[in-house]
């Protein structure tokens, strides 16, 4: 018993430490607004993308998080492989937060749809992650959330 008590001491010690390290971080403050992402995904994701200066577009931004195909090429052929490895723990809090985006971004549901009737759920989900992504780089750069309706944030705005 005194096991567990100490445990959870140490549990309520550490929740006391990251809830002072998010109110620190202004990038996690931004991203926690957005549909699927939540207090420790927000937290996980500025942690990892760090300062979003240091990529000059989206697409290095994705490319680093492992969301973009290999691509292969050979004279005038070229095929696309399985997602670069990237940075796990980006794919990770953004795959996870796919389904719970999809349910409340309009424009983002309706992305993933049309890859879902293409490719099928799991590439749809992937490329729903990318998408997200980049929206989080310009998000990121901007200090700004998107709203397409007043009070409810988006990846996109519908204006």
């Amino acid at each position: 018993m005194l096991t567990i008590d100490n445990l959870t001491s140490q549990i309520k010690n550490f929740d006391k430490e990251i809830k002072k390290a998010w109110q620190q971080d202004e990038n996690a403050k931004v991203l926690e607004q957005l549909p699927g992402i939540g207090f420790y995904g927000s937290l996980i994701l500025s942690s990892e993308i760090g300062k979003v200066e240091r990529f000059p577009s989206p697409d290095k931004l994705c490319s680093y998080a492992g969301l973009v195909p290999s691509v292969y090429q050979s004279g005038d052929k070229t095929r696309m492989g399985r997602i670069k490895k990237g940075n796990k723990y980006i794919r990770w809090v953004l795959i996870e937060a796919v389904p719970k985006a999809i349910k409340k971004d309009k424009r983002l549901h309706a992305f993933y749809l049309k890859i879902a009737r293409k490719k099928g759920n799991k590439k749809a989900k992937v490329a729903t992650a990318r998408k997200m992504l980049a929206q989080i780089h310009l998000i990121l750069r901007n200090k700004k959330v998107f709203f397409q309706e007043p009070g409810i944030p988006a990846f996109f705005s519908d204006h």
